[in-house]
C-alpha cells in the first residue's frame, strides 16, 4: 500500500468514542462485564492505524466511557489527537432539556479535563441531535466555553439537512481553535 503524504491530504476525520449499547434508541444501559465492552480495543486499533499513516483526528468522547476507561482519553491526547465532548450519557439533547444538558457537558468536561489536562473545546451531540429549534443548546455550549459544534451536519436522517459541511463555530470573534485548552 502506498503511504500518503500528510502534507498533501486535507480531510477532517472524526470518531465518536462510544460502545455498541450507547445507541440512542437503547432505553436502558445493559449491565455488562468489562470483557464484553469493545470500545477500548477498537479505539486502540484506530489509534494504531492513524499512527501508521501519520493521521490526526478528533475523538468525540462520551463522559461515561471516559469514566469506564480512565486512561483512554489520555492515550488519545498523548498520540496528538483532539479530544472533544460527545456528552455524558448519549441521550438526545432535546430529551435532556437545558438544565440536564448543561450538567452533562460540565460533567464530561470535568472527567476529560481531569484525565488529560485538557478541556474539550468541541462538541458533537448524540445522533447529531442539535438542529433547528434547539438553539438553546448552542447558547449553553458557548457559555460553557466550547468553540465549535459538530452536530449540524447535513446527514440524511439526523442533524440539520440544511446545516454546513464544516464545524459550526460558536466562539466569539477572534477565538483561536486549539486541540487542547489547559484545564
Amino acid at each position: 500500500m502506498k503511504r500518503l503524504d500528510p502534507e498533501n491530504v486535507h480531510n477532517a476525520l472524526t470518531i465518536d468514542v462510544e460502545d455498541w449499547y450507547h445507541v440512542s434508541n437503547y432505553e436502558a444501559k445493559p449491565v455488562l462485564p468489562p470483557e464484553s465492552r469493545r470500545v477500548r480495543q477498537n479505539v486502540e486499533r484506530i489509534l494504531a492505524i492513524l499512527a501508521e499513516y501519520h493521521i490526526k483526528a478528533t475523538f468525540f468522547m462520551l463522559g461515561s466511557v471516559a469514566e469506564e476507561e480512565p486512561t483512554l482519553a489520555g492515550d488519545i491526547v498523548r498520540d496528538g489527537h483532539e479530544i472533544a465532548s460527545h456528552g455524558y450519557s448519549h441521550t438526545l439533547v432535546p430529551r435532556l432539556g437545558p438544565n440536564n444538558f448543561r450538567d452533562e457537558i460540565r460533567r464530561t468536561a470535568e472527567v476529560i479535563g481531569r484525565q488529560t489536562g485538557c478541556k474539550p473545546v468541541g462538541f458533537r451531540a448524540p445522533q447529531w441531535s442539535i438542529g433547528p429549534g434547539i438553539s438553546w443548546a448552542v447558547d449553553i455550549l458557548q457559555e460553557e466555553g466550547y468553540l465549535y459544534d459538530s452536530s449540524y451536519n447535513p446527514l440524511p436522517f439526523v442533524g440539520d439537512r440544511k446545516g454546513p459541511r464544516t464545524p459550526f463555530a460558536i466562539a466569539t470573534t477572534g477565538a483561536v481553535l486549539s486541540r487542547c485548552r489547559p484545564w
